[in-house]
């Protein structure tokens, strides 16, 4: 893999790797010592509150990650979150801190966090080949699924092991490694032209523009936003349905989770592969509608084997239309907006979330499991088979036409 013989990914690539583990142990530290300190589920609904909130701000975090160096970005963001996270460990540890503080601490960590994304995301083109983007793009996804299946299964062990506090440390040295590993990473940007009359909410709109007038990144990003809305309860719905459907126990659940994330590592590993042979619509086509028939099927039969088979079948598609989709959206959009399309974009799906957890979490209160379950598939369903229509071919046609031609290699 070509990909693996440009030092600057794996040295960028391997300093994310460790940090978001880092994180994923850090938000399991985190509920769980709320809860100990505060004996409150009221506080433990502010801190989940204040941990979603700040993402939000995305939508207008890319007009300052355009204007700025996406390395320096980078680098700003691990460096103010590294202080943040020794902050917290040190009142933790040597003192028993005042939630309010605890809580400005998590607000400040997620906001410094929403400018890291899309710098990131457009940092990757000034250092990869555009026919590397796919693989690039899977391989985060797969470095991403791996961090969450370690936290979900140490961070448990780790928590009763070293306690909270050490967790919070642990995460704050995996931010320092991170920009330790950045300082060695070379990225060519060009100098932005810099319009000195230009206000902040031009460039806002600039962006807007761009996803407007784009026929591809207006279909993906309300096929982005439908999903996240009917995906998002999925992870609520399951509880129950293990618990009091399956009559299986938290290992049950685990395992359906552990093989959702097996599924989306070994797809995000082959979508450079996949992206490389096939038409992009075509992969999210069937990526897409087999993601929303594996959910579905979820509730068709109350038997543990067959859910981890299909939850398994659900997370390689996943990974798959993630790593490929990731590519396209980097070749569609201009450099100079990138991060406020990506930050956009990316806002835009996240603030359907709390809404499907609260619609399917009030409907399962009155319906059968087994039709939520169903209902939270049908989604990507949707999104899977509009990619046939004609108005997503011509969407697709220039980054799809380009690659293969008018013909294509699949149609």
């Amino acid at each position: 893999m070509t990909l693996m013989k440009n030092r600057n990914f794996v040295i960028l690539f391997s300093g994310q790797l460790v940090s978001t583990v880092g994180d994923n142990l850090y938000g399991i530290a985190l509920l769980w010592y709320v809860l100990q300190l505060t004996h409150s589920k009221s506080a433990l609904t502010i801190t989940g509150f204040a941990m979603s909130l700040p993402p939000i701000l995305g939508i207008f975090v890319g007009v300052f990650v355009d204007r700025w160096r996406k390395h320096a970005t980078l680098v700003v963001s691990d460096v103010i979150r590294a202080i943040l996270l020794f902050a917290l460990f040190s009142m933790s540890y040597f003192m028993t801190p005042n939630f309010a503080w605890i809580v400005s601490i998590v607000v400040l960590v997620e906001v410094v966090g929403t400018f890291f994304g899309p710098a990131y995301g457009a940092l990757i083109p000034h250092i990869l080949r555009s026919d590397d983007l796919a693989a690039a793009s899977g391989l985060n996804m797969s470095g991403s699924a791996f961090a969450s299946l370690g936290g979900m299964l140490g961070g448990g062990a780790l928590m009763g092991l070293l306690g909270a506090s050490k967790l919070f440390l642990g995460d704050a040295v995996s931010f320092v490694l991170s920009v330790v590993s950045l300082l060695f990473v070379r990225s060519p940007e060009p100098k932005r032209d810099r319009k000195a009359s230009t206000s902040l909410l031009a460039e806002w709109k600039e962006g807007l523009t761009v996803i407007k007038k784009s026929r591809y990144l207006l279909q993906t990003g309300l096929t982005s936003t439908v999903n996240n809305f009917s995906l998002a309860g999925f992870g609520i719905v399951i509880v129950p349905w293990v618990k009091n459907v399956m009559h299986g126990s938290a290992f049950v659940l685990g395992s359906l989770e552990a093989a959702l994330l097996i599924g989306m590592i070994l797809g995000g590993l082959v979508a450079g592969a996949v992206a490389k042979r096939f038409r992009y619509r075509l992969i999210d086509c069937i990526t897409l509608t087999s993601l929303g028939a594996g959910v579905s099927l979820t509730g068709a039969w109350a038997n543990v084997y067959w859910d981890i088979a299909v939850m398994f079948a659900a997370g390689l598609m996943l990974g798959i239309v993630d790593g490929a989709g990731g590519a396209v959206r980097v070749m569609m959009v201009p450099e100079e907006v990138r991060g406020r399309v990506f930050s956009t974009l990316g806002t835009m799906s996240r603030m359907a979330t709390p809404i499907g957890v609260a619609v399917l979490g009030t409907l399962m209160i009155y319906v059968h499991l087994w039709i939520v379950l169903l209902l939270t598939g049908i989604g990507p369903i949707i999104g899977g088979l509009s990619f046939l229509l004609p108005f997503s071919k011509q969407a697709f046609a220039v980054v799809d036409d380009e690659r293969f031609g008018s013909e294509g290699v699949t149609a």
